[in-house]
């Protein structure tokens, strides 16, 4: 199947889920995350990642597939606002 039949099946499900009264939400839009650099201690990658504050580092990927290896690197990405 290509990408653009199921493309048209998702389509045509939210279609028939909000015809027939369905709401159709976000979940992840009212999670609380984080955003941080980090650095993956195996490769030296470092990326901005967003994930679920319950979310351990220990748990987080690197792109070059090692889990585990991950610590922030303490740079500030956004200055608090009062």
């Amino acid at each position: 199947m290509t990408n653009n039949e199921w493309q048209e099946i998702v389509r045509k499900d939210i279609h028939r889920h909000t015809s027939i009264g369905c709401k159709i939400s976000n979940l992840d839009e009212n999670l609380q995350h984080e955003v941080c650099e980090v650095i993956c201690l195996k490769c030296l990658h470092r990326w901005i990642a967003v994930y679920p504050t319950e979310t351990l580092l220990k748990n987080l990927e690197c792109q070059c597939g090692q889990v585990g290896y991950v610590i922030k690197t303490g740079q500030t990405i956004f200055d608090e606002v009062e």
